[in-house]
């Protein structure tokens, strides 16, 4: 039940952080003159530095001195930049190759990421 209770958090904090990056990204998008690949970039990377502190105090109720915390947060950080890479590569294949919305394709890769970041989020943050 407590991975579950996990799983549950980890997932609403990573909604409040998705409308947050799909607030960025369309403001970026609609308001400036970036393309969609430099707004994908850009409104991914403060929603990253949050989730990270909300993960480890909500979903995991880590305690971690200072320099635990910068060695999970650099890890963290590396496991999300990777992930980017990977989301703004499909983006770029949905939105050229298959002529998909920029914002239907950015939805995908958002459900289909998801479930890998927790994963990995958790290994970092929450070592067994």
């Amino acid at each position: 039940m407590n991975n579950l209770i996990k799983f549950f958090t980890f997932n609403f904090i990573g909604f409040l952080m998705t409308l947050l990056t799909f607030a960025l990204y369309y403001i970026f998008n609609e308001y400036t003159v970036l393309s969609y690949i430099i707004s994908n970039i850009i409104s991914y990377i403060i929603p990253v530095i949050i989730s990270f502190f909300l993960n480890e105090m909500y979903t995991f109720k880590v305690k971690s001195n200072y320099k635990e915390k910068l060695k999970k947060l650099s890890a963290y950080i590396l496991m999300k930049f990777s992930i980017l890479l990977v989301d703004t590569i499909l983006l770029l294949i949905w939105v050229s190759f298959f002529q998909f919305d920029k914002y239907y394709g950015k939805l995908i890769n958002t459900i289909l990421l998801t479930i890998i970041s927790y994963g990995l989020t958790r290994k970092i943050i929450e070592p067994d």
